[in-house]
This record gives C-alpha cells, structure tokens and sequence, in this order.
C-alpha cells in the first residue's frame, strides 16, 4: 500500500511537491519549533425548553476538525486539544446549532456547558414549547451539516457517501468511486456543489448523476453544508434543487504570539468490505502571523463484496459470486492551505487541492451490458484560490474577495 501510495504521489506536479517537501519539513529546523501543549475540554448539554440532558451531539472544534459525541447523559470529554483559543460548535438535530469561543489551559481541564433552542427542521424556525418562545430565524429554510468528525465516525470513502444519513437526501451510485446525491428530486447540474465556497459544477456540465463530489478527499473534510429549499435560489439558478458546500482543513484563525508551533498526525484505515487500505498524512503550522495546512492521503480500494447469505434473486446468478469485480481502484490526494494573518481583522489565504482516481470501473456496464472494459479514467479535480477576507472570522465577512481556478478532467476507457 505504502509502495502504491508513493508511485501515485510521483504523478503530482514537481512544483506542488517541492512546496509540499519544502513546508512539511520546515519545522524540523526552526529553533524555536516546539510541539503543541494541550489541555482538555469537558462539559454537558441540554435542551433550554427542558433542561434535560441531549445525547449523541456532536461536539467540533472547527479549527482542527475534530471533536466528540455526547454520551446518554449530554456529558462530552475532548483531550489533547492544543492551548489556546478554540471555536467550538455543537450541533444535534431538531435543534439550533450553538457556537463560541473558549480558551484552552495547557495541562488543565476546561469546563463549558451548551444550551441549546429546539427549532422545526424544515422552516428554522425555533420550536414553541410551554410558554416558551424564541425568535424566529431570517426567513425559511432547511439546512444541515456533516461536521469532519461525524464523516470519519460514518467510515464515509466519499463525501457523497457521507450524506447518505442526512434528512432529504439520496446517493445514487453506479459504481464504487462514485456517488451523486439527490436533493428533493434535483440531481446532477441541478444542483451546485461547491468545495471552500467555490464552485465544483456549473449548468453547463453533463446531465445525469456524476461522481465530482467523489474527487475530495474525504479525510481533508472539515464540514459538509446542505442546503435546501428557497435559500439555495440566492446561488443562481443552477442551484435550482439545494446546495452542497465542502468546507476543507484550515489551521487556527487567530494570531499567535509564543512564536512558531507545529503538530502532525496520521490515519490508516482498512475494510474487510471491499479491501480497502488508506492511508493519510497531515502537518498543522502554526506562527505569530501565519499558519497553514498540508495533508496526503492514498487510498486502494478491492472489489466490493456483498452478504455471503443474500438471497437478492437479481445476485444469485452474477458472474463473479459474492464479489463485484471490477469495482476497486486506486486514489490520491494532496492539499495545502496556507493563511497570513495581516491584521486580526484581516486574512489572506492561498490554497491548492489536487485529487485524482485512477481506472474506474462501472459495474453495471460490466453485469448487465456485458462490456468488456468500461473506467473512467483520468478522473482529475485540481483547484487553486486565493481568497482575502476582512471582518469577523466565524461570522460574515464585510469584504470577500476570491481569485480561483478550477480543472475538472473526466475520460472514459471502454471496449464492448
């Protein structure tokens, strides 16, 4: 896997690599680069209405992209989270999300309790219980999100495949490295899917599902966004059935001043489903203006494999028993993310993510057209931004101003 991994890295570009290279083993020779020191987060949340406790939600620190559940209690215990300040965000369904900033002692445990509003899923508006009542939000809608941690706790391969447990949502998949959702009918470039706020498809795309959203990396997921209903109209008219936004890693937003930091950590993971062996890197860098982000992740995938006692009559005269082959195949997947700090008030960020899937079968082509050969392949996304934000950095900006640019690259291999 290791071996495969690397020889897939070559086909990055040289420039990107060296950057990669560059920046990843910066901190090994600055002499003031010292390891993070970390403390722990603990608290409980209930409902405001009831005062009970509210299981199972989840608990995010949005500048590392990790975090914890709830236990039955509404009691959540985070450790070994870097000193300092931290914007958490606590979300559970059927209630309003609730957001803040809390400091972070080295070698201490950190107690912040949550409240959170019960609301009604489709309007937003806070539900009315007892004498109760809260203020309405701006107008109707209906949004959820996916936050980073609760994507690695679904086992997701694909962001597509990490909606498939949201309200109002289908995935529709025809073959392993794939997956388009559905939002209340709407599918393919009826529907704006957006990676860091920018666009991924646009009304000129192909019809039918595709696999785009499929491209990103899964483990440089930060939080998935859904939004459905009247809002989405506000994002042109492609965005006729919702919008699907992927927000990606981004280090810690505010200035330090202990001088330049640095952390690393890595994931391996395996299924017995399909084979699966991935495997990814990422560095955090942390300095008085600056900080930045860089992570690679390989990823091959076996020939699925269904239940050993299915009676499904449509598999029970399939070619290949209980394996569905061809259906593996080979991915990789490079960012960097770097933020300058001018002013607390004032960010410049430079980014560039590369993803690639490498000879994807189509099942279908193979079982019911009896095609010989049918991949896509290249299967490329490749973007690259330059985004300046003043204002608040957990709340709307007063200025946003972004320079990108997007490559979609799709081919096909077939062979009746």
């Amino acid at each position: 896997m290791i071996e495969d991994f690397f020889r897939a890295g070559r086909r990055l570009r040289a420039g990107v690599f060296v950057l990669l290279a560059a920046v990843a083993f910066a901190p090994l020779d600055h002499p003031s680069a010292q390891p993070f020191a970390t403390g722990t987060l603990q608290g409980t949340i209930t409902a405001a209405e009831t005062g009970r406790p509210l299981a199972f939600a989840d608990v995010v620190l949005r500048d590392l992209g990790r975090g914890g559940v709830a236990n039955k209690d509404g009691f959540f215990l985070i450790e070994n989270i870097p000193a300092g300040p931290h914007r958490i965000l606590v979300n559970r369904m059927g209630y309003a999300s609730d957001s803040t900033r809390v400091e972070i002692v080295a070698g201490s445990r950190t107690t912040h309790d949550f409240v959170l509003v019960a609301r009604d899923h489709e309007s937003g508006k806070p539900v009315r219980i007892g004498a109760t009542q809260r203020v309405s939000r701006k107008g109707p809608f209906s949004s959820s999100q996916v936050a980073g941690i609760s994507v690695r706790d679904r086992a997701a391969k694909t962001p597509a495949e990490a909606l498939r447990e949201e309200p109002g949502v289908f995935v529709q998949k025809t073959n392993h490295g794939g997956g388009s959702a559905i939002l209340r009918g709407f599918s393919s470039n009826q529907i704006l899917l957006m990676v860091d706020g920018i666009r991924l498809n646009n009304s000129t795309f192909r019809l039918g599902n595709h696999q785009y959203l499929a491209t990103v990396d899964p483990f440089s997921l930060h939080s998935i966004q859904v939004y459905r209903g009247p809002n989405s109209v506000a994002y042109g008219t492609d965005a006729l059935g919702g919008v699907i936004n992927v927000d990606t890693w981004a280090a810690r937003p505010e200035p330090r001043t202990n001088g330049f930091q640095w952390a690393t950590h890595g994931a391996v993971r395996y299924a017995t489903i399909d084979g699966e062996k991935a495997t990814h890197l990422r560095a955090l860098l942390l300095d008085d203006n600056w900080n930045g982000t860089i992570g690679l992740s390989g990823r091959r995938f076996g020939d699925l494999k269904r239940g050993a006692n299915s009676r499904e009559p449509s598999l029970e005269n399939a070619t290949n028993g209980t394996e569905q082959s061809p259906t593996g195949f080979d991915a990789w997947d490079a960012d960097v993310k770097l933020r300058w700090i001018a002013a607390p008030r004032d960010h410049v960020t430079f980014a560039y993510q590369r993803g690639e899937q490498i000879e994807v079968p189509r099942y279908d082509k193979y079982e019911n057209e009896g095609f010989d050969r049918w991949v896509f392949d290249p299967q490329v996304r490749e973007l690259a931004y330059a985004r300046y934000l003043r204002g608040r950095w957990n709340g709307d900006p007063q200025i946003q101003l972004t320079l990108s640019r997007t490559l979609q690259e799709e081919g096909r291999e077939t062979r009746p």
